[in-house]
């Protein structure tokens, strides 16, 4: 895979995530000691624990995304990031300095109507030079898509709140260039949280932890049907559906990404997959697999609707989806009941991957696999967005694990299954809406998600190993 970072090094890219080698760079794991902490500042916060309100969905937006706030204290600039764990670098556009950026769901940043900003050196780092010494970057896609900037650190913050002295200061990715597909996407950039540190470069959750603000190098996501929680230093144990102790902790077997590895896969509990290493990449919309795989769950699946007379609901049409119309005998939950359910196997444990995820919807009543087979082998598997709903998937950083454990969510959405049943069980968390009205961007950039361009058969077979 042909790609190119310039900070003095190379790298390679898969949709929006990629890595970054340089002779300073290392895992945030052996980071951990001597780091400088602000304690004086947590006066003003009430727990270790931060917590923001995800945006996004798989079948029409297509990806997830967090507003974060950016810039002078007094008046901070209010940006929408994809929440990328497939990527290592945190960037959006700058109004002042972007020579061709798009049309976005906020206003690019502002950098100098903000008096805290400091624009990297590249003399102070093994970077390439720009206008007055600025630190540079660039970032392309084999599809042909790219960012171009330069380094900026400022306070940087999650929470809608008035905005305080408090917020930690962050480096990130100032955006002059983006191209083609980065110009027509409603969110503003990306936030890369591979557990990579390069000089002063660092992942966010990593910042807010040696400024004191979070105790533990660790964060977590809830990706529900709509919209999720993002949680740095930890996790929130109401959301969890499931005692802590069931907690299925992996290994994280990658420094520089999110890597595990299963003994097994199965659908409705017959093997159809030996060992499987696969990345986990919440900035990718669908699950990729390899061609043999997809066409074990397809035929498992055709199989396991022929056993009996009510089982999958839906007609499979030519694309393989299923279509269904709720009646008054049968419901949407129905539908969803009637399909066999995906594991993956960890020892004596596994990760159940429901109907209700695993599908997505297209129009009223057509549901498709929210699966690829582009991956090449059993070693390249990419979990998305897909796999990642409903779960609570924890970061544990310092000691190198992915958690899974099923989130109390609210099992339908109105917005997705507009006439499924809701419980109206006082546990399940509600369905976080956005502040702003993102209807009418839907229709527009659905057919341009990450997951059917940027994320084309052609990038994925150049996954960085």
């Amino acid at each position: 895979m042909s790609c190119t970072i310039r900070i003095l090094i190379l790298a390679c890219i898969f949709a929006v995530g990629f890595t970054i080698k340089t002779k300073r760079g290392s895992r945030i794991g052996h980071n951990l000691r001597n780091r400088g902490r602000n304690l004086s500042s947590l006066t003003e916060i009430k727990e270790k624990v931060y917590s923001a309100p995800i945006y996004g969905n798989i079948s029409e937006i297509m990806y997830y995304y967090v507003d974060v706030y950016v810039g002078n204290p007094s008046n901070p600039s209010k940006q929408a990031l994809i929440v990328d764990t497939g990527s290592s670098i945190t960037c959006f556009p700058c109004i002042e300095t972007c020579e061709k950026c798009g049309d976005h769901i906020f206003s690019p940043l502002s950098l100098y109507k903000s008096a805290s900003a400091y624009v990297e050196n590249c003399k102070d780092y093994d970077c390439g030079c720009g206008d007055a010494n600025q630190c540079l970057f660039e970032v392309s896609y084999n599809e042909g898509s790219s960012y171009e900037g330069f380094f900026v650190t400022d306070y940087f913050q999650f929470s809608s709140n008035p905005y305080t002295s408090v917020a930690p200061k962050y480096t990130f990715g100032c955006v002059t260039r983006e191209t083609n597909l980065f110009l027509s996407q409603i969110s503003n950039g990306i936030m890369g949280l591979q557990p990579v540190v390069r000089d002063n470069f660092k992942p966010v959750f990593y910042t807010f932890y040696e400024n004191g603000f979070i105790e533990k190098l660790q964060f977590s996501l809830l990706l529900e049907k709509n919209g999720g929680m993002m949680y740095l230093g930890g996790y929130d144990n109401s959301v969890l559906a499931e005692p802590p102790q069931n907690i299925v902790w992996i290994d994280n077997i990658s420094d520089e990404n999110y890597r595990v590895s299963f003994d097994n896969l199965s659908i409705d509990d017959e093997i159809i997959s030996g060992g499987i290493i696969a990345k986990i990449d919440s900035g990718i919309t669908f699950t990729y697999i390899t061609q043999k795989q997809y066409d074990n769950i397809e035929t498992a699946i055709s199989n396991f609707c022929k056993q009996k007379k009510y089982k999958c609901l839906g007609r499979r049409d030519d694309q393989g989806c299923y279509r269904f119309i709720p009646f008054q005998e049968f419901t949407y939950k129905d539908f969803f009941y009637s399909f066999p359910v995906i594991s993956f196997h960890v020892g004596s444990k596994k990760i159940n991957w429901y109907p209700s995820d695993y599908f997505y919807q297209e129009g009223d009543a057509k549901f498709c696999l929210a699966i690829e087979p582009y991956a090449e082998n059993e070693s390249n598997i990419v979990l998305g967005a897909s796999f990642l709903q409903n779960y609570l998937v924890i970061f544990d950083v310092e000691h190198q694990k992915v958690g899974f454990v099923r989130a109390a969510t609210k099992e339908c959405d109105r917005a997705t299954i507009p006439k499924m049943k809701c419980s109206n069980d006082p546990h399940q968390t509600p369905v976080i809406k956005s502040e702003y009205d993102i209807s009418e961007y839907n229709r527009d950039h659905k057919a341009k998600s990450f997951s059917h361009d940027l994320k084309s058969p052609i990038s994925f077979k150049d996954i960085s190993k």
